[in-house]
């Protein structure tokens, strides 16, 4: 069962990395213009998670 499917989207190149509250690697998401600078992503178990670029970090909390 998914717990939640995101849709990312950037206006630049980005890469962004997807760790969970453990600090564990989920996901390495790279936006560019192959993707349209999209990307959906589906996040199985609820919880805190942390999406990271080179200048940012978002907390995203799935419950």
């Amino acid at each position: 069962m998914v717990a939640a499917l995101i849709r990312i989207e950037a206006e630049t190149e980005t890469e962004i990395t997807i760790t969970n509250a453990l600090g564990q690697h989920i996901k390495t998401l790279t936006l560019n213009a192959q993707n349209n600078f999209k990307a959906n992503v589906s996040i199985q178990t609820k919880g805190l998670y942390f999406l990271k670029t080179k200048s940012l970090t978002e907390k995203l909390i799935i419950e």
